[in-house]
């Protein structure tokens, strides 16, 4: 609580920080007891809530709110001018009896009335990409002459992370593969620029979360070299993110 609440300073409302995952549905409610020890019903005004798709189970959209998109867009093209004949010149060197043949030109196709969305559908390469383990081997011997690799298909079935590196440029030596992270350390071609990195990728579930701040904790506690952590931690620090 902050310090008004706490010394009753501000009787109007309490004021208090809570840490609730938005996965799960939202109380508007909670039984607490009075200085009486008498059990009163709580209601709870959020001033802020985070919108949050049970469907995508990500932090930002709801797709049930969405309307349905019509992915059926009729394109009408439009002649530039009437459909005639052309009468042949005194130049041509036509045949009586032939026929010249009809050009149309077409202007840019319109979208017909109607058939336009509230909003725009994401395109596939804004889409995040996921690769089965059985076709990353392709991949890998695709750019394995330039390209070294690292990731985490054995942690979790979707390889959540992928790391690749240029073999002629640094040195990777793998420490530790997570189910959300993969823990490295990086030196340059003759062993200079010595570091530690942790590249990150949290689950959504807040539960799940734990176990990743619980191994950095870890992790941070003996480390006594400079340590870069970057990645997607599904998470914000403020409201404003």
């Amino acid at each position: 609580m902050d310090e008004c609440t706490t010394k009753k300073l501000r009787v109007s409302y309490a004021r208090m920080l809570v840490e609730v995952d938005v996965t799960q549905k939202l109380r508007n409610s909670i039984n607490i007891r009075d200085h009486n020890n008498k059990l009163v019903q709580q209601c709870i005004e959020y001033e802020w809530v985070p919108k949050y798709c049970h469907k995508c189970l990500k932090i930002g959209h709801d797709c049930a709110l969405k309307k349905p998109m019509n992915h059926q867009v009729k394109k009408i093209w439009q002649p530039v001018g009437n459909l005639q004949k052309s009468e042949p010149s005194q130049g041509d060197q036509t045949q009586r009896g032939e026929v010249q043949p009809v050009i149309m030109v077409a202007e840019k196709p319109i979208e017909e009335e109607g058939t336009s969305t509230d909003w725009t559908m994401v395109a596939e390469k804004d889409r995040e990409t996921r690769v089965k383990e059985d076709k990353a081997a392709g991949i890998r011997r695709y750019y394995e002459n330039k390209w070294c690799f690292e990731d985490n298909y054995d942690k979790h079935y979707n390889g959540r992370i992928w790391l690749l590196w240029n073999k002629a440029e640094v040195i990777i030596r793998m420490i530790q593969v997570h189910e959300q992270f993969l823990h490295f350390e990086v030196y340059g071609i003759d062993n200079s620029s010595r570091y530690v990195a942790t590249m990150i990728y949290a689950f959504n579930q807040v539960e799940h979360r734990k176990t990743l701040w619980s191994k950095l904790e870890s992790l941070g506690s003996s480390m006594d070299r400079p340590w870069v952590v970057i990645g997607d931690f599904n998470n914000v620090l403020k409201e404003e993110d």
